[in-house]
């Protein structure tokens, strides 16, 4: 697309795309079809930033997903790197994006080794991922409890009204682009 719509002095199309996904939306066959494209197509603009963190709601990673992620990765002919302590390493992983923004073709994959709840005193809990486990913390009788039926009052509330204003704002940005100058 930049190739078509970019002038000089008026770059429109130079974007770089971030992912940031897990174990689940690796696990999905679309995700193999549409990793292989870019690969294909030298995406080089496109990173995708994996969090690996050995955990899914049914349990520890290994019990239903065995791949190895940066193999196939490596296979679609994308640059791999990983980020060993994701958690605390902001330096490492702002320096392996550094790396990646100037590659000339390949897109990007940096994979994230995690830790689910760094810090909090429950790291590492498998039902961390669920939503019961989170109501379970949230009401553990420190006065959290109430906070949890206000969030969910407050979600029904905006429901009907969420997306009116970004379709406005987004047709009234949108014409100037379709207009005949």
């Amino acid at each position: 697309m930049s190739a078509k719509f970019n002038k000089d002095g008026f770059p429109l199309f130079d974007n770089h795309v971030f992912v940031f996904c897990g174990d689940g939306c690796l696990e999905e066959g679309v995700s193999s079809e549409a990793c292989s494209l870019a690969g294909h197509l030298g995406l080089h603009r496109l990173t995708v930033l994996y969090d690996d963190n050995n955990i899914t709601i049914d349990g520890e990673l290994h019990l239903a997903f065995s791949e190895k992620v940066q193999q196939r990765f490596k296979a679609y002919d994308w640059h791999v790197d990983v980020v060993e302590d994701g958690n605390t390493d902001v330096a490492g992983l702002v320096q392996r994006e550094a790396a990646t923004a100037t590659r000339p073709r390949d897109p990007a994959h940096v994979e994230l080794v995690l830790f689910s709840a760094s810090e909090s005193g429950v790291e590492g809990l498998l039902l961390l991922s669920a939503r019961p486990c989170v109501e379970l913390l949230l009401s553990n009788g420190s006065g959290h409890g109430e906070r949890e039926e206000t969030h969910r009052q407050a979600d029904a509330d905006l429901r009907p009204n969420h997306n009116r204003f970004p379709l406005k704002q987004g047709r009234n940005c949108e014409s100037p682009w379709i207009t005949p100058v």
